[in-house]
């Protein structure tokens, strides 16, 4: 984590916001450059590694076969697990970094359970019996401001890298049998098309701003954390200590800024499938604004 800042720091951070001018030269609006890496891990059914600015998030998305839930007998699961290393800011050591992938797992996990956001249905294999159960694991590795953002691009990029194998079921005399396909390229892709992006707005003296660094988060008065798929629409806002007319201006702003998120992640994986399906073995890393 960066320094505390002193009060004359702040006021020189406030004071250039108020003139649309920000330390690192970007308009109030303006998310800082991310760097997108997917199929990182090859131990997971799908991955994904996102830098933005400093902060630097590890997502690894691992699939099993298991009993369904009897209250969602005809659909799959998703599991959230978040760790904070402790190499990643000093805050993060003890109960610290417990407290902020708590938060983090909290958003992701209430971001995916509103209606629509994933066809949990299509994860199911038998019905009262076998579905999917897709566990994902975000590793923060550096904090560099606006985290939860970082983090919730990770998690789609991983999820639309995630392969599940083909499966069949054959009846075996009384018994049903479920059969997993062992080659590596009988696999089917996930529908992440309403997938959300949670986006952070903070409140720096009169104005909005998106993707703070930690400087000015430390600046912030209140923030807002928006979750938008890729239409634009709100799925749910958290917003502690902002008060309702700051809620409905930000709305519009983060509705925009959402589907803007979601299009140029998009476009950046639609790009790297096509460069890899055109060169074999190739790593990819593309800047998700290029």
């Amino acid at each position: 984590m960066t320094d505390i800042l002193s009060e004359t720091e702040k006021s020189f951070i406030i004071e250039g916001i108020q003139h649309n001018i920000r330390i690192d030269g970007r308009d109030l609006t303006e998310y800082r450059q991310l760097v997108l890496e997917t199929g990182v891990s090859p131990n997971c059914n799908g991955s994904a590694h996102i830098r933005l600015a400093n902060n630097d998030v590890l997502v690894g998305v691992k699939a099993d076969l298991e009993e369904t839930k009897e209250d969602t007998p005809s659909e799959g699961r998703l599991e959230f697990f978040v760790d904070c290393t402790a190499n990643a800011a000093p805050q993060f050591e003890g109960r610290g970094g417990e407290r902020l992938a708590y938060q983090i797992c909290t958003m992701l996990s209430k971001a995916y359970s509103q209606p629509g956001t994933m066809d949990l249905g299509a994860l199911s294999v038998m019905a009262g019996h076998r579905a999917w159960t897709l566990y994902v694991d975000v590793l923060i590795l550096e904090c560099g401001g606006s985290l939860m953002d970082a983090a919730s691009l990770a998690v789609k990029a991983a999820l639309a890298d995630t392969k599940l194998p083909e499966v069949k079921v054959h009846q075996v005399e009384n018994l049903l049998e479920v059969e997993v396909a062992e080659d590596p390229f009988a696999t089917v892709s996930l529908d992440v098309s309403r997938a959300p992006v949670l986006v952070t707005l903070s409140r720096v003296g009169r104005h909005c701003v998106v993707d703070t660094n930690q400087e000015e988060e430390q600046c912030a008065l209140s923030q807002l954390v928006l979750a938008v798929d890729a239409e634009g629409q709100v799925l749910f806002a958290h917003s502690p200590g902002f008060l309702a007319a700051d809620n409905l201006e930000m709305l519009d702003l983060g509705s925009s800024l959402g589907a803007q998120l979601n299009l140029s992640l998009h476009d950046s994986l639609r790009r790297e499938q096509s460069l890899l399906h055109n060169n074999p073995g190739l790593k990819s890393e593309r800047g998700l604004f290029d």
